[in-house]
């Protein structure tokens, strides 16, 4: 409920978490969904607290926390950029024949889904596309899950391989690397906690699996 206080109580705990239980403020790591919520209790940390507290507590968004985690700890990642929402449609609109565009409207025909009124062909084929991929990276479900299809399963593979060939991430895929290398590398897992021992997530209830 907006206007309810959640802010301020959140970053109130944090403050609470560190003057009064003598958490280390270096170890502490906030989460949230959006740039601007990351700013603005960063923000609202700092008019409240500065006085009080002059260690940094690391504010940040949770795709924004696993782009950092890949490009320090992956070096692989260091020269990938991240396509933002319009980027990406623009990316895979150039490489939708690659990625098999006759076959997804088959793929889409298959599953008994209509055209919305008023949408392009393109744009809903692309967009219903996309929706696909991200079920599937954020409820850590293999694609086949997610259709049955192989048009789907295919496609889904070759823009995999198109994002990894021209150095790109997306927000679920950022997400999903960052999960595998936690999950493979017990080095890396113990390095993250180490750094990070006690975090906090805005509007916890909101998340996904992979979140």
């Amino acid at each position: 409920c907006p206007g309810s206080g959640k802010t301020t109580t959140l970053v109130a705990r944090i403050a609470y978490q560190i003057l009064c239980r003598r958490f280390d403020a270096s170890g502490m790591l906030t989460l949230t969904f959006s740039r601007a919520s990351a700013r603005d209790m960063e923000r609202r940390f700092r008019s409240l607290f500065v006085n009080l507290i002059n260690q940094p507590v690391h504010f940040s968004t949770i795709h924004s926390f696993c782009y950092e985690l890949l490009k320090e700890f992956v070096p692989g990642y260091r020269v990938f950029d991240v396509l933002d929402e319009g980027k990406r449609f623009a990316f895979i609109n150039a490489h939708r024949f690659d990625l098999g565009f006759k076959s997804l409207k088959e793929w889409l025909a298959s599953e008994g889904l209509r055209q919305p009124y008023g949408v392009m062909p393109l744009t809903w084929v692309l967009n219903t596309f996309i929706r696909g991929v991200d079920i599937a990276r954020e409820e850590m479900r293999p694609p086949k899950e997610i259709s049955q299809c192989r048009d789907f399963i295919v496609s889904f593979q070759k823009y995999e391989e198109k994002l990894k060939e021209h150095r790109f991430l997306d927000f679920s895929s950022m997400m999903a690397i960052a999960v595998r290398h936690l999950e493979e590398d017990r080095q890396l897992l113990k390095e993250v906690r180490k750094r990070f021992t006690h975090i906090t997530v805005d509007e916890y209830q909101d998340i996904n699996p992979i979140q």
